[in-house]
């Protein structure tokens, strides 16, 4: 929306004027950016297919994600694009630390802050039930919408200790505002990364977008704890592959211009 809004305000400001110098910016080393898509709808599976070079996949579990990566690959094979030119990175909470007792207080303390009434609201929004007609203490996990009723029990296979749990609305919404519908990852380095590459093997997912509870906190919780546990299982790399960010996420050794393949090489200063 703020890239949208930047060029608005540019035509905005050049259509008075008139010239035919040419700009003095240096091109980037990539020339064309490194291209994601996010969106999964069969439009937007065709669009990454055809023009994406990165894809953010939705899905609680593994298998219904496994799903639309497969379905994406399957039209890169038909469009005659290598199946590798598109990496797809997975959604997902993490909250980590020494160990998985130490996460579940952290998680629980992070609950009291979130914004109950503006997430019921969205929830709202998203099933199309108007969510005052349940009781705070209600069980969300037979009486909630049907979509709230599978988040539940993704998060429940998920969050160490909340198989138990009674799933209120109240307890719900505070997990909705906490990090949306991602899958979560909470526990020990050792839990996290465990459920990490179960996600990897079944799912068959390159990488991560992490959504955070706090700003820096949460970034620096998984660099101290879980970093160092990943890089011993060798699925986090120690050096950077190129200086652009299309050689960082292809990792195929080429320069930082768009592969072949792709549409953007017809055009010579692409």
């Amino acid at each position: 929306m703020l890239c949208v809004l930047i060029r608005r305000l540019a035509c905005m400001l050049i259509r008075p004027k008139s010239t035919k110098s040419i700009t003095k910016v240096d091109p980037s080393p990539q020339r064309t950016p490194f291209l994601l898509q996010a969106g999964a709808s069969k439009a937007g599976q065709g669009f990454a297919a055809a023009h994406s070079e990165c894809m953010f996949l939705p899905g609680m579990t593994p298998q219904k994600t496994r799903v639309i990566a497969d379905e994406v690959r399957a039209k890169l094979r038909e469009i005659g694009r290598p199946e590798g030119s598109v990496k797809f990175l997975k959604g997902v909470f993490i909250c980590v630390d020494d160990t998985d007792e130490k996460v579940q207080a952290k998680f629980e303390d992070l609950l009291q802050y979130t914004d109950l009434e503006g997430t019921a609201t969205l929830l709202g929004g998203w099933t199309g039930t108007d969510l005052s007609q349940f009781a705070d203490d209600e069980d969300f996990s037979f009486k909630g919408p049907p979509a709230s009723q599978s988040t539940i029990n993704a998060w429940t296979s998920t969050v160490p200790g909340t198989a138990s749990l009674k799933w209120t609305k109240r307890r719900v919404m505070q997990q909705l505002a906490l990090c949306g519908t991602h899958p979560r990852a909470v526990g020990s380095a050792n839990t996290v990364a465990d459920l990490l590459e179960k996600w990897i093997e079944e799912a068959i997912v390159d990488g991560w977008n992490i959504s955070h509870a706090t700003t820096p906190h949460t970034f620096e919780d998984v660099i101290k704890f879980l970093w160092p546990e990943l890089r011993r299982r060798r699925h986090l790399q120690i050096d950077y592959a190129g200086q652009s960010m299309r050689e960082n996420y292809l990792q195929d050794g080429l320069a930082p211009r768009v592969r072949q393949g792709h549409p953007a090489r017809v055009y010579g200063h692409a």
